[in-house]
């Protein structure tokens, strides 16, 4: 057991362009003007070994970011171990693109019949930066901060404690009959159940500098930060409304790194009191306003959430400076795993290719633009996954584990469901787990066993891995726990 060096950074990594093209949603997003900047927020620790944890406001961390960012880590200060630093994102709906890759649907339409083409048609406008150029910039921020949080390191002290606040809400809306809806209405006779609960626990750490004053802290919420996702500006969502309580308390140099937890099924929208007609529903189905929290996609929504958050960790903050550390076992291990890819059988393939054979023969053309692949997207993906299946039956994903002290943390590049999350924090050898999903890279959804057999949002589309991978990820980050806290 070592002595602890740990310095903190904030860095903006808002593009300096007058447009960028929003990621979250398929369609192609000019953003109109910035409601607020987005930033990266790190924290290093330096024990035994080193421990770098990176958090930005963006939809998500794509390999090529990840690896991006390294690259420029390692030009930018040589002494960092790049093998030691994770990055997250808290989903913000409301934040640049992290990949440089073409629209998707260019992927979807591989599963088109021989002598059909897809045109991408959207009027792009050269003035708005996309993948190619917020990539490269953002990548150089975020390496930036983490090479400014490695170089402030100095003595210090760390608190771990636990808060409770109400963000997360399931978004599976169960009826009767078995099926789930993204989004769906619940004042129905068919309504039945949200699928997949909640957590409204607050993993913490709090850190502090040699007089004992508090520089920041580590927050981890199981929900993504999403409450403005339709928005066409950019926003740093409820994490950044929470940066900006906490500052106006604890000082402007105070560093908030969020994590979100396993939240695939989860969103900051409570859909049991309902105050508006649910926009995914047409014709709109009439309700009765409800009182709860404010309207959700409005900034009055973002700063309430951010708020509440913040007044926790400011209440939490009073308890955890009676108990500072400065000294913690420090380990930080990468691997590998192996998981096995969504598996699409043979009805279910000839059922996927007799949905696009039917929509094509009615829409009567050779070539097809955005708006009718996106018709048939579910169906594309289905033949596209069946042919690839013969030769690529795993997919690599890379998962870090880390202790400090008596905490582990646990990275995915999922959008994992809740429930295995619980089950790692309520199986772990550590006193205390943080789960960090949307880490170092992009692995799309990943569904529990009962949410794949119901389908729905999550299961239909952006799922690559099947519930077997999922048991298989979290078994091995338990038992990687358990091995990490005895060492």
């Amino acid at each position: 057991m070592k002595e602890l060096k740990i310095g903190l950074s904030k860095v903006d990594i808002t593009p300096p362009a007058e447009s960028v093209c929003l990621a979250g949603l398929d369609f192609y997003r000019p953003s109109e003007g910035i409601e607020s900047r987005i930033f990266a927020n790190t924290v290093a620790v330096e024990g035994e070994e080193p421990l770098i944890l990176c958090s930005c406001d963006l939809a998500g961390i794509s390999a090529e970011l990840y690896n991006t960012v390294l690259d420029f880590v390692s030009q930018k200060d040589g002494s960092i171990d790049t093998e030691k630093i994770s990055v997250n994102a808290t989903h913000s709906h409301t934040a640049p693109r992290i990949s440089s890759a073409p629209h998707p649907y260019n992927e979807l339409a591989k599963g088109l019949p021989e002598g059909y083409s897809y045109t991408d048609d959207y009027e792009y406008d050269p003035q708005v930066w996309m993948g190619d150029r917020t990539v490269p910039y953002m990548a150089e921020k975020i390496a930036e901060c983490i090479v400014l949080a490695w170089q402030n390191r100095a003595k210090g002290y760390y608190s771990p404690a636990f808060g409770r606040c109400a963000i997360g809400h399931s978004r599976r809306t169960l009826y009767r009959d078995g099926k789930v809806i993204n989004y769906g209405v619940t004042n129905s006779v068919n309504f039945d159940a949200l699928q997949g609960g909640n957590d409204s626990g607050v993993e913490l750490i709090y850190f502090f500098d040699e007089n004992k004053k508090p520089t920041g802290a580590v927050a981890n919420v199981a929900c993504p930060s999403q409450s403005m996702e339709r928005k066409d500006y950019i926003c740093s969502d409820f994490w950044g409304k929470a940066r900006d309580f906490l500052e106006k308390d604890l000082g402007e140099a105070f560093v908030l790194v969020g994590l979100c937890g396993a939240a695939g099924d989860q969103a900051p929208r409570d859909l049991i009191r309902l105050q508006r007609p649910n926009y995914l529903v047409s014709p709109p189905l009439e309700i009765i306003p409800r009182r709860s929290d404010p309207e959700i996609y409005t900034v009055e929504s973002c700063t309430d959430m951010g708020e509440r958050l913040a007044i926790e960790i400011m209440r939490v903050l009073k308890k955890a400076e009676n108990t500072l550390l400065d000294k913690a076992v420090v380990r930080y291990r990468k691997m590998t795993l192996s998981l096995p890819g969504i598996t699409i059988d043979n009805d279910t393939y000839k059922e996927a290719q007799k949905t696009v054979d039917d929509f094509l023969a009615a829409y009567g053309k050779k070539e097809l633009n955005n708006k009718e692949i996106e018709a048939i997207q579910i169906p594309l993906a289905r033949i596209n996954r069946y042919k690839a299946q013969e030769y690529e039956r795993l997919l690599n994903t890379d998962v870090h584990i880390m202790r400090l002290g008596d905490i582990a943390f646990a990275t995915n590049p999922f959008e994992l469901f809740l429930d295995y999350g619980n089950r790692i924090k309520t199986r772990s050898h550590a006193t205390q787990t943080f789960i960090i999903q949307l880490a170092n890279s992009a692995g799309g959804y990943l569904p529990t066993k009962v949410a794949y057999e119901t389908g729905g949002y999550g299961v239909d589309r952006g799922c690559k891995v099947e519930p077997l991978g999922g048991e298989i990820l979290t078994e091995t980050t338990i038992a990687s726990i358990a091995e990490i806290m005895q060492e």
